[in-house]
């Protein structure tokens, strides 16, 4: 039997609940959606695997589920590398969009436009900078 967890996950919860769930993904995404579905919109359900890897997600007000990290939009994957799994509200904050905006790119309700991606290359190459910086900066101290 599998064992999976599954959570909410938004801006506004700073510790949500997490539950346990034995058994099949179906039933992960039915108990899941029977816990975390009513009242809270704008909210993602998230179901990890044991070995913490999320393996599907879905809005709340939405009755699409996304399966797998594999089949994950790029718009996830860059929000992940650059913010981590929390990564809509900072993603909102730093190209200065509306959150529910990203929450729509991220449901894949509304394409990022090509100046979305545009600013968000930007960024990572900015991050890219920094972080050469910072690999340099500390090489001295691997030798400690």
């Amino acid at each position: 039997m599998t064992i999976y967890y599954a959570t909410i996950k938004h801006h506004s919860i700073g510790q949500a609940p997490v539950i346990k769930i034995e058994g099949t993904l179906r039933q992960a995404k039915r108990t899941a959606t029977e816990r975390f579905g009513d009242g809270y919109l704008e909210h993602e359900i998230i179901i990890t695997g044991e070995d913490g890897d999320w393996v599907a997600r879905r809005l709340i007000e939405d009755d699409r589920w996304t399966n797998r990290r594999e089949d994950d939009p790029l718009i996830h994957r860059v929000g992940r590398a650059l913010y981590g799994t929390e990564w809509q509200s900072d993603m909102a904050r730093d190209l200065n969009i509306n959150l529910r905006t990203i929450q729509r790119y991220a449901a894949g309700t509304t394409p990022p436009p090509a100046g979305v991606m545009s600013d968000l290359s930007g960024i990572i190459e900015d991050r890219i900078e920094v972080l050469g910086h910072l690999a340099e900066d500390i090489q001295p101290s691997k030798a400690d």
